[in-house]
């Protein structure tokens, strides 16, 4: 999946990602941004933030 800012400004993404048999997709960070806070719940969901760096709007992957 690769990401775009379509505004400036735009510091995060939130992304939300859930599979029945509770398997968790790899990911990796391109220059631009980090990974911030990730949660998990019981059903096997996952919650992650890619933090974007200050003044960030180029394609990222």
């Amino acid at each position: 999946m690769v990401i775009q800012a379509r505004r400036r400004g735009a510091d995060r993404w939130i992304d939300i990602y859930s599979h029945q048999d509770r398997l968790l997709p790899s990911a990796r960070t391109a220059r631009g941004c980090r990974f911030g806070r990730a949660r998990t719940d019981d059903a096997g969901a996952i919650a992650t933030e890619l933090l974007f760096d200050s003044g960030s709007d180029r394609r990222l992957t």
